[in-house]
């Protein structure tokens, strides 16, 4: 079998591959941006933010890519009197499809947070966009990162649609070939196993990330004993610090709008469980470097007697 046309097609096709690399990488970061907006605004209290978040998706989602790739490409200018480049409307389609797909990312693992996340946070003083900050989103992020990486992926091979605007991506080149030579059986066949690779390389690199950060990553997760189930993971150190009952009993009647009888019993239902895991499991800062369970009382430390204790605890466990 005759290969010599490889050495014409492959530098094309490695050509239409930095294309394709920089359009999605480009794509994805400003689809990231765009998709968390639009995600947190599905989960804020403003109706309005919700439904033009959720017009956006709803579009986006449907409407084929392609059908968004004319459309950028061949309207928005009209409608604008912008001339785009053909590059420059692929970031944009890539940008507003991954985005809406993202949104739904974030949404789903902003929900996947435990409320009891967001209380400790409240019972600690935490403002609510501290809450947000430094107890929501870092747990979040980590589980939203496989789909992420799966989007990226998907956004590559999206980039081959983007050939009906003269992107000079993979697809095209191949299509390039095709016609100057007319061995549209090994183009088209040698482009298929140049994607397959491609893919291929990004699923390991994508398997392989997860799977060091899953060994390496280390976390501190706060909350109460009764909203988690512990995880069994050796990075992962749980703390349960109870702050006093009057500072709960004002977070739960002013900032979560409780009812006063509706704020007691919880509270109440908080320290019986607290008393049965005291008993059965957990220490008070205990010596252990390698406990994964720790339950703290700032109702008999104080807060600066907790924050002491925390700070002890977190530098033993960490090595730091």
């Amino acid at each position: 079998m005759d290969l010599s046309f490889l050495s014409v097609l492959l530098p094309m096709l490695f050509r239409g591959l930095k294309v394709t690399i920089y359009i999605a990488v480009v794509g994805i970061l400003l689809g990231f941006l765009l998709g968390s907006a639009a995600g947190f605004a599905l989960q804020t209290r403003s109706r309005i933010a919700r439904a033009v978040a959720g017009v956006y998706i709803w579009i986006i989602r449907a409407t084929p890519l392609i059908v968004q790739a004319l459309y950028v490409y061949f309207v928005i200018p009209k409608m604008t009197g912008i001339d785009l480049s053909s590059n420059t409307a692929g970031i944009i389609v890539i940008t507003i499809n991954s985005g809406a797909f993202i949104a739904e990312i974030v949404r789903g693992s902003l929900d996947s947070i435990d409320p009891g996340q967001r209380e400790a946070g409240l019972s600690l003083g935490l403002t609510p966009t501290q809450t947000m900050v430094h107890l929501i989103i870092p747990p979040a992020f980590r589980s939203m990162l496989p789909a992420l990486f799966n989007q990226f992926i998907i956004s590559v091979k999206d980039t081959a649609l983007l050939s009906v605007i003269v992107v000079n991506e993979i697809t095209k080149q191949i299509q390039n070939y095709a016609a100057i030579s007319f061995k549209t059986i090994q183009a088209y066949t040698t482009g298929a196993v140049f994607y397959v690779v491609l893919i291929s390389v990004l699923i390991i690199l994508q398997k392989q990330v997860i799977r060091e950060m899953a060994e390496k990553q280390s976390c501190i997760i706060v909350g109460r004993c009764a909203d988690y189930i512990f995880r069994d993971h050796r990075n992962v150190l749980n703390i349960y610090i109870y702050a006093p009952v009057e500072a709960r009993y004002k977070n739960c009647v002013e900032v979560l709008r409780m009812k006063p009888e509706e704020a007691t019993k919880m509270i109440y239902k908080v320290d019986k469980a607290r008393t049965a895991y005291h008993k059965r499991y957990a220490k008070y800062a205990p010596e252990d470097p390698d406990s994964k369970q720790i339950m703290i009382d700032s109702s008999m430390l104080g807060v600066r007697g907790t924050a002491e204790v925390l700070a002890e605890i977190v530098q033993r466990r960490f090595g730091l």
